[in-house]
């Protein structure tokens, strides 16, 4: 059975009769058992797409996602495309984007009810023949980054599906990111 990316194991509560060996399906919790946040993203977004989308910020491209605990304010990084995933866990020093600050956020608001909180629920796809295709992956210096043990944090695609806490408007694919 799959595991959650190391980044998200504390803050998941896995759903069992959704997740599989490839695949990793869970609703996200804070650390004090709550489970309304209020979602936040890069800046940019296309109303009429109704998602958050790839923000270019001087030349630079971000795709962000952060969730602040509505209960005990805890902020939690959900998912940095430069740091999570294939690309970001693996292949960042190709594309040198951690070097550059993380972009301002801006809070997820209902297309109904306009409010911004919201519950959401995290479906990774992680196929381990995929993942360590080539065998366990090595940095620069030879040290192994990714191997049997943490295989899911190289992640291929991540979906996240939020509901609105104020009104239950649904949005089955409110991201959809693939990290390879």
């Amino acid at each position: 059975m799959s595991k959650a990316p190391t980044h998200l194991a504390d803050i998941t509560k896995r759903d069992e009769s959704l997740s599989t060996e490839d695949k990793f399906v869970a609703d996200l919790v804070c650390t004090c058992g709550n489970s309304d946040f209020e979602l936040q993203h890069a800046a940019c977004n296309l109303e009429e797409l109704g998602a958050p989308q790839t923000a270019e910020i001087d030349g630079n491209f971000f795709f962000v996602i952060k969730a602040q605990c509505k209960v005990c304010r805890k902020d939690h990084l959900v998912f940095d495309a430069d740091y999570h995933g294939w690309d970001g866990f693996v292949c960042y020093r190709e594309y040198g984007n951690r070097k550059h600050l993380r972009p301002p956020m801006v809070s997820w608001t209902c297309p109904e009810c306009k409010g911004n909180c919201h519950s959401l629920k995290l479906d990774i796809s992680m196929d381990r023949e995929t993942i360590l295709d080539d065998g366990p992956v090595d940095d620069d210096d030879g040290n192994i980054i990714l191997n049997e043990e943490n295989y899911q944090d190289g992640f291929d695609w991540i979906t996240m599906s939020i509901t609105c806490s104020s009104c239950g408007h649904h949005h089955d694919s409110w991201v959809g990111y693939e990290t390879m």
